[in-house]
């Protein structure tokens, strides 16, 4: 399967008649279940990452690793934040910047790094120095060749762009009463604390698909527009 993330698109094919003839970087993989994983190294130290595809995030480190490298105090990571949510509930973490992720022969430069601070679960896992998520991952078209352990990373026109996260103190979802916001400590959105379960207004009741879209197109100094929609 190869995912195109430049179009949008996967592209499934045969495996009894696929071979690879592309000429992406070969990033060889194992399996912890059915993860697949892949040895790297943040800022010059080594560790297994979970290619995870269903993560927003760009770079998320466990606890363990942390703690063992004290991160929090090498990249002085002071924004705590709500980085995504799972069936366990949601993930909170410190914000910081990377130097360097490096994956086989393929570098990102500053990646968004979300410092886990979940004590529990699989960011809490000993063995895994964190997940690799979208942020990342969008950047190249991925072959996955699951038969040979490996995957394929093609270089796209939004390689080596600057990975993201608004940072806005506002992290809003669907709730079975609308939607539901909570806002976070050091956040551009202001105030302490976390606020749940407030209906918003008429002017804020929008899909939180749509939410988001609106504050990718709008600056932080711009008002969004109610009718903004995405794709």
């Amino acid at each position: 399967m190869k995912l195109d993330y430049e179009h949008s698109r996967a592209i499934f094919y045969d495996p009894a008649k696929f071979k690879y003839a592309g000429t992406g970087a070969r990033l060889p993989i194992l399996f912890r279940g059915t993860n697949p994983q892949a040895r790297g190294r943040v800022d010059g130290i080594d560790g297994v990452f979970h290619i995870d595809t269903g993560s927003r995030a760009s770079l998320t480190l466990t606890l363990p690793f942390v703690e063992a490298n004290d991160l929090v105090a090498k990249y002085g990571a002071k924004l705590e934040a709500i980085s995504g949510a799972g069936a366990a509930g949601h993930v909170r973490a410190l914000f910081a910047r990377a130097t360097t992720l490096q994956l086989g022969d393929i570098t990102v430069q500053k990646p968004v790094t979300s410092l886990s601070l979940q004590s529990r679960g699989a960011l809490a896992d000993p063995d895994l120095a964190g997940n690799i998520g979208f942020g990342v991952l969008r950047q190249f078209n991925i072959t996955f060749d699951y038969a040979n352990n490996v995957l394929y990373l093609e270089r796209t026109r939004t390689t080596g762009n600057r990975t993201s996260t608004t940072a806005r103190g506002l992290w809003v979802e669907r709730g079975d009463k609308g939607l539901r916001g909570r806002r976070y400590r050091g956040g551009r959105s202001g105030g302490r604390g976390r606020h749940q379960g407030r209906r918003p207004d008429r002017r804020r009741q929008l899909a939180s698909h749509g939410l988001r879209c609106r504050f990718r197109q709008c600056g932080p100094s711009s008002r969004p527009r109610p009718a903004a929609r995405c794709g």
